[in-house]
């Protein structure tokens, strides 16, 4: 070897070693960044407000469980990359184009929202064209689309870092524990006789309902508690949204909802800017019923009931609204909150996930309901709001040709656990001493779509009194939001009668014109309400 050859072997032996280190890094780089960017929801929760729709703030586990999650999908990308640059060939290639994979629950949520719908103006033909175009660009310039993605995670990872910082930050402030409810029934209630079960199904429409009957759908169950009960035909919710009814229901206030940001209580102005209101200044239905010796159990969805009312409830079974995709559970523990974020790094099944909140929430009132306790029972369920989730047959001609087939299977399913309820609190003798009163918060928001035509707002209403009774039908337009006062009348033994609901009804009328108006232009906004 010549004397110029030796004087240049050693600076060849770096620059191969320092090759091999940058690679090295580089591949650190790249695997963080893909680990931050997968855990991009999660962050995001975590140190924004989307929490506080789940009805509390992240504790320290939470934030340690997404930290510990970011390193071990970093450890195991960086090491699968290290094995297939060892092997080299094929292998690489195939590491390099599989890399992209992680990112698609990403790229899904940027482009469709948790129900499925395009958040792009794209159709179906131009999607499948476009997905083409990038397969066969992938195939034809596959070095240069790996140089260019590599550029971008680069260009990521300070991304990843600052949401490791903000992480950090939020960890220094959390508490490591939150405080729980703890159930307070007594022993013994000197009188049984005073029950109220307010059940209110979300989304359920009046019109559709109607119309499905007209091509044959069943309800057997709807029609039962009929049979027995005082029925509105022309019955108004108190506003065109969850977030717009449901305080509104709670406290007989016409003006009241939810700030679209938070689960705080504010009264709308056309003036100016809401006016924030303490939830205990107002007339809480719940507080009310105590007030009487009872005791008041809920079960609810969406809405975080058992934080938000823990010192004015007796027992509560709650769960987050399926449609937030990254839902975490309470968790007290790092093992729990690291099996929560690995869970949201995960593709979710919205229908699945739909589903099963919806059975455990009617398993929870079924047992509320049927059990040999006085005061009321306050049951929010998630049918038949969207998405479809019933695939069995409905039984109504034709079904597979109406756009709006999916709503009444979710009828259907809310008939059948309905049924269900009714059945075990027959079987425990608790139906015909318990007032039922089935209520829902607004019509379904794509009835226009479906049906065409005019806005029609009305939903069921039915009210059941102890011991039943023969049906009865009111047909005057009434306001909904009366259904609070209505419940406490009848436990306070002032309503005792499907008659008696009626005289009352009318004695007390609601006007909700003006509001109605003012929230259809506010969903009509940017930022309105998406329940």
């Amino acid at each position: 070897m010549s004397p110029v050859a030796m004087e240049f072997l050693p600076m060849a032996t770096e620059a191969r070693r320092f090759r091999w280190h940058h690679c090295r890094l580089s591949d650190v780089v790249i695997a963080f960044s893909l680990a931050s960017l997968m855990s991009l929801d999660g962050w995001s929760r975590l140190t924004t407000h989307a929490m506080v729709f789940e009805g509390r703030t992240p504790t320290r586990y939470d934030f340690l469980g997404t930290m510990v999650v970011v390193l071990l999908v970093t450890i195991l990308f960086w090491g699968v990359a290290s094995l297939a640059r060892r092997l080299g060939g094929r292998w690489l290639m195939a590491a390099r184009i599989l890399t992209p994979l992680p990112l698609i629950p990403l790229i899904k949520f940027s482009l469709f929202d948790v129900a499925g719908n395009s958040r792009v103006p794209i159709s179906g033909l131009g999607g499948a064209t476009m997905v083409l175009v990038l397969a066969v660009s992938a195939l034809l310039w596959r070095r240069f689309l790996w140089r260019a993605f590599r550029i971008l995670l680069h260009v990521a990872a300070p991304i990843g870092g600052l949401m490791l910082g903000l992480g950090i930050f939020g960890l220094l402030q959390a508490p490591w524990q939150l405080p729980r409810m703890t159930p307070s029934l007594a022993a013994e209630y000197p009188d049984t006789s005073r029950r109220a079960l307010w059940i209110l199904f979300d989304e359920f429409d009046l019109r559709v309902l109607l119309a499905g009957r007209n091509l044959g759908l069943k309800t057997p169950n709807f029609d039962a508690i009929r049979a027995e009960s005082l029925w509105a035909e022309q019955a108004i919710p108190p506003g065109l949204a969850t977030q717009v009814s449901l305080p509104r229901y709670l406290t007989g206030l016409g003006d009241v909802h939810f700030p679209i940001d938070d689960f705080s209580l504010a009264r709308r102005s056309t003036n100016g800017p809401p006016v924030p209101l303490d939830w205990n200044e107002v007339p809480l239905v719940f507080r009310q019923v105590q007030d009487m010796d009872l005791p008041v159990r809920l079960v609810g969805v969406g809405i975080p009931y058992c934080n938000l009312f823990m010192h004015d409830l007796n027992d509560c079974v709650w769960a987050p609204a399926s449609l937030a995709a990254w839902t975490m559970e309470r968790t007290p523990t790092l093992l729990g909150a690291v099996e929560a974020a690995l869970r949201n790094l995960l593709p979710k099944n919205i229908r699945r996930i739909h589903l099963q909140t919806f059975l455990n929430l009617a398993e929870a009132t079924r047992q509320m309901a049927s059990d040999d306790v006085p005061g009321m029972v306050f049951a929010h369920l998630l049918m038949p709001h969207p998405p479809s989730v019933f695939d069995e047959d409905i039984g109504v001609d034709g079904a597979s040709r109406l756009r709006w087939a999916g709503y009444l299977g979710n009828i259907v399913l809310a008939d059948r656990e309905f049924g269900r309820i009714r059945d075990a609190m027959i079987d425990r003798g608790t139906w015909d001493r318990t007032t039922v009163i089935v209520t829902s918060d607004h019509h379904w928001r794509s009835q226009l779509e479906a049906l065409g035509g005019h806005l029609d707002l009305r939903t069921p209403f039915l009210f059941k009194p102890v011991n039943g009774g023969p049906p009865r039908t009111l047909s005057e337009p009434f306001n909904t939001i009366v259904t609070k006062d209505l419940v406490l009348a009848t436990l306070r033994g002032e309503v005792t009668t499907s008659e008696d609901a009626e005289t009352w009804i009318r004695s007390n009328p609601r006007d909700f014109t003006h509001q109605i108006a003012i929230d259809e232009t506010e969903m009509q906004s940017p930022g309105g309400d998406a329940r």
